[in-house]
């Protein structure tokens, strides 16, 4: 049984038919193993609707490509570690075939490079997802593509209404945002900044409801993009994130600027983890109740999962010291 059972509620509106709701259930809902939450950490959460806007010209587009390319060929985006590729569903509003290879190129992709995981749709004819038909659309190609990310860029060219009324986005969320989040897919949506940028998009503030992650994106010294939140429904989510842009001309490539971030304890529950002797692919959920029979308390659960991925990349070699010091203090917070 899973956490949402379907069930038939039947409706007193007698020009209503009865549909299925989904309903929860709870033993199954508290058993749940809920230790991955990102899909490009920390930019991406897994499963999360989230939006990104910026001026023209900073480079959205790029880094969402950057992002769904790497996902999908089987690599973490800001660390560069192998992962198992996932299906991407990019839908492309604004580019063209040779715009697409000429990004492509530069991030060292080409005829031989396996590409099967992801399916880009460039200029798609496709009804708008703020109506029904539009969100049907969606919704089926995210199936066949079995997409654990769909890609919309940019927003106001997939719908059909206004950009400053609240109904486009409110329409938008009820007939596609709401439906692929249901599925489980995350949705990252690029936009465009207002004139005034710290008012964040352009357009209705209704953009920002239906998201659980608002993403501002500007440019620093040295090519160093910020990414800061406007809006975070995700509270283990970092207010900011730097990310480095590595580009001389004919290669491209993103990083995390400044390696890993790891929250305040995480240390402490590294050397708990090690003392229990707890297995290094345990999940967060095991780890949390050997935490509590050992020492009466787990912490919080992002310590737990940071505490996790330490150990993790600790064992693969990939870096002896993942917190890139030998110092005793802690470490950066969130």
């Amino acid at each position: 049984m899973t956490a949402t059972e379907r069930q038939i509620i039947p409706w007193d509106d007698d020009d209503e038919p009865a549909e299925p709701a989904l309903l929860i259930d709870w033993p199954s809902f508290w058993g749940r193993d809920t230790t991955e939450e990102w899909l490009a950490e920390p930019v991406l959460p897994a499963g999360r609707s989230t939006a990104m806007f910026a001026k023209g010209g900073t480079g959205k587009s790029l880094l969402a490509l950057w992002i769904a390319v790497r996902l999908a060929t089987g690599y973490d985006p800001m660390s560069g570690r192998r992962r198992p590729p996932v299906h991407v569903l990019y839908l492309d509003f604004e580019m063209t075939e040779d715009d697409l290879q000429e990004r492509l190129e530069k991030m060292g992709y080409g005829p031989d490079s396996d590409l099967s995981h992801l399916h880009y749709a460039l200029l798609p004819s496709l009804p708008p997802f703020d109506t029904q038909a539009g969100g049907q659309a969606i919704c089926t190609l995210a199936e066949q593509c079995d997409a654990v990310l769909v890609v919309i860029d940019t927003f106001i060219r997939s719908v059909e209404g206004e950009e400053n009324v609240s109904d486009t986005a409110k329409n938008f969320h009820f007939w596609s945002g709401m439906r692929l989040k249901s599925a489980g897919r995350a949705l990252l949506r690029i936009d465009h900044a207002g004139k005034d940028i710290e008012k964040g998009q352009r357009g209705s503030s209704a953009k920002s409801d239906d998201v659980d992650l608002v993403w501002q994106l500007g440019v620093g010294d040295d090519d160093v993009l910020k990414l800061k939140t406007t809006k975070r429904r995700v509270s283990w989510v970092p207010e900011e994130v730097k990310v480095k842009k590595d580009d001389d001309g004919e290669h491209l490539s993103y990083s995390l600027f400044g390696g890993e971030t790891w929250p305040a304890g995480t240390r402490e529950k590294v050397n708990q983890l090690n003392e229990l002797g707890l297995p290094l692919d345990a999940s967060r959920r095991e780890a949390i109740k050997a935490l509590k029979e050992k020492y009466g308390s787990a912490g919080s659960n992002l310590v737990v999962g940071k505490a996790i991925k330490w150990r993790q990349i600790e064992a693969s070699n990939l870096r002896s010291d993942p917190f890139g010091t030998s110092s005793s203090s802690d470490v950066e917070e969130f």
